[in-house]
């Protein structure tokens, strides 16, 4: 059974869920008033849809060992990007914006702050969508590293020096997150990557101009008993390079002047429903979640997503 945490918890956890995604959701949207997404009298309809995963039957006969169980990736996938979907279909039916992508919405509704809950929802079901698009079933013996193509591997090594120092730094800053949020590997115009941290619906995508959530100064230290991970994790040292990593990428503009760096890679979620009904809500039980949930990434998918040197912004890739 995965995780230390009780049966009772896990199933009220598991209820709790349940609840949400069942919740009867409200048929009347807020108004977005500008021209360009304005909003008509045509009723909701279903415009998006949850996404095909590549593997989607496999995950739902088997769930994705050892990351998820079938009901929990039922829960964590099916049940909630169904709810995300649900209510941005409310939000933008028969409204100019109603045929863009989640990714598009988001973007397009970044800075319109009577279009907050739009946004919220476009932006997680991307997020969501993002993170289990990059699972798999890995086949590699238990304990030994991950095979990942030799472009990201060299990427990985030139800026983390090992697998090692990439995993400690990835893992500590997701079990530091308190609250709701995903955390981020992205690549910079300099062929760099980066770690960081978003908290709730935020997004790292540079055209989302203020909704965009660049700089993390939330997990600057681990909880008393956990283990010390190499110098650099935390403290000035991430700061300093975050903050730099985020000047330089103002250096490249994309159509429109919107800065089309850095390009995100791969994201884990944090939402404590994503793992509380296989890990339970202890800290341990998350950094179970978080181990099994590194065995778990498809580092083919993750490597497809190194955009090229003409790459111009998020839409091309993602949309």
């Amino acid at each position: 059974m995965l995780g230390p945490a009780s049966s009772a918890l896990r199933q009220q956890g598991i209820s709790a869920l349940r609840a949400f995604a069942h919740a009867k959701r409200p048929t009347i949207r807020p108004s977005i008033s500008t021209p360009s997404i304005a909003a008509s009298t045509i009723p909701a309809r279903s415009l998006h849809n949850v996404p095909e995963l590549h593997r989607q039957e496999e995950f739902q006969n088997q769930g994705i060992p050892p990351l998820f169980t079938k009901n929990g990736f039922r829960l964590a996938w099916t049940e909630y990007q169904g709810s995300l979907v649900d209510k941005l279909n409310e939000l933008v039916a028969g409204t100019q914006i109603e045929n863009n992508t989640a990714l598009d919405i988001a973007i397009m509704t970044s800075r319109r702050p009577e279009a907050a809950a739009t946004f919220n929802y476009a932006s997680q079901a991307h997020n969501n969508h993002f993170f289990f698009e990059s699972l798999g079933q890995n086949k590699t013996p238990p304990g030994t590293p991950p095979v990942i193509p030799d472009a990201l591997l060299s990427l990985i090594l030139q800026t983390f020096g090992n697998l090692d120092t990439i995993k400690a730094e990835f893992l500590a800053t997701a079990l530091a997150i308190f609250g709701s949020g995903h955390v981020w590997l992205l690549l910079e115009r300099n062929n760099r990557l980066r770690i960081l941290t978003t908290y709730n619906s935020g997004t790292p995508y540079p055209a989302a101009h203020a909704r965009r959530q660049d700089i993390d100064t939330n997990t600057m230290s681990m909880p008393n008993g956990y283990p010390a991970y190499p110098p650099g994790s935390y403290g000035d040292e991430i700061l300093n390079s975050t903050q730099a990593a985020a000047a330089a990428a103002a250096g490249g503009t994309g159509p429109g002047g919107h800065y089309v760096w850095p390009a995100p890679l791969l994201n884990v979620s944090c939402w404590p429903h994503t793992y509380l009904p296989d890990y339970g809500v202890t800290l341990e039980g998350k950094k179970k979640y978080l181990e099994n949930w590194w065995i778990a990434v498809d580092w083919n998918v993750v490597a497809a997503r190194v955009p090229s040197k003409a790459y111009t912004g998020p839409r091309e890739m993602f949309s």
